[in-house]
């Protein structure tokens, strides 16, 4: 779909945005071409890390695809938004920190007294939303 995109539009008019289980896609995407923005919403660090934190115990043909974002930080060129809410029990907000302990020029924002499913109705969300948008 992307390569599509690509044959009408500009890579500097495209941005790449990924939520929850689609953010390790999201970042993988924008890794291997050169858009021009990538807004990841409540992203994880690792996929097989976050598995491993909810569920200790399991089998390793289970975590098949690894997702590792942290692993495609270093070959993404474009600058990158995070948006995490504090309160999130799904995928914690612990793994945006890591990301931005990784990469500096990550734009982290976290979103006080919201989680994974009531993030995008807070004011603050659509706020910042609308301003990473417009640049």
């Amino acid at each position: 779909m992307y390569d599509d995109l690509k044959k009408k539009y500009s890579e500097s008019k495209l941005i790449i945005s990924g939520t929850s289980i689609g953010t390790g896609i999201a970042v993988q995407l924008a890794a291997k071409n050169n858009p021009q923005q990538l807004v990841l919403v409540s992203p994880y660090a690792s996929l097989k890390q976050l598995i491993g934190e909810k569920v200790p115990v399991v089998p390793r043909f289970i975590v098949r695809y690894k997702l590792a974002s942290k692993e495609y930080l270093k070959d993404i060129s474009c600058p990158i938004s995070v948006l995490h809410g504090d309160e999130d029990l799904v995928i914690p907000h612990k793994h945006a920190l890591q990301l931005k302990a990784l990469d500096d020029r990550i734009d982290l924002t976290i979103i006080e007294g919201f989680g994974h499913n009531d993030l995008t109705i807070s004011p603050n969300y659509k706020n910042r939303i609308t301003t990473i948008l417009a640049d």
